[in-house]
């Protein structure tokens, strides 16, 4: 699937089904990514649930594409490319170690 046919699909759900009911979507598909990897943590090397380690992290796999995809949903909210989002992040990261770093010399 091409990403332009990923944005056509998004952007009808958008229209259908609202800003609100995605962003709604998109906090319940995070809610399941939390529970797999919990589950994972928990379980992933004794497996004393009904599903093997590999199980698991394919539990993970998918709820990871399910937000992925859900977060297309976001630019029914803000106008912002997944550049600028990266950007963003990464600039806080770097504010976030330089702090850091100034608190280890006092």
């Amino acid at each position: 699937m091409t990403p332009d046919t990923i944005d056509l699909i998004v952007e009808k759900y958008i229209h259908e089904y609202g800003v609100e009911k995605n962003l709604i979507v998109l906090v319940e598909e995070l809610s399941e990514l939390q529970q797999a990897i919990c589950k994972h943590l928990r379980y992933g090397e004794k497996a004393v649930i009904r599903k093997t380690k590999e199980e698991l992290i394919d539990d993970i796999r998918m709820e990871v594409a399910d937000v992925l995809y859900c977060l297309h949903y976001l630019r029914g909210v803000t106008d912002n490319t997944w550049k600028d989002y990266m950007e963003m992040a990464t600039d806080r990261a770097i504010e976030n170690q330089e702090r850091l770093n100034e608190r280890v010399k006092e």
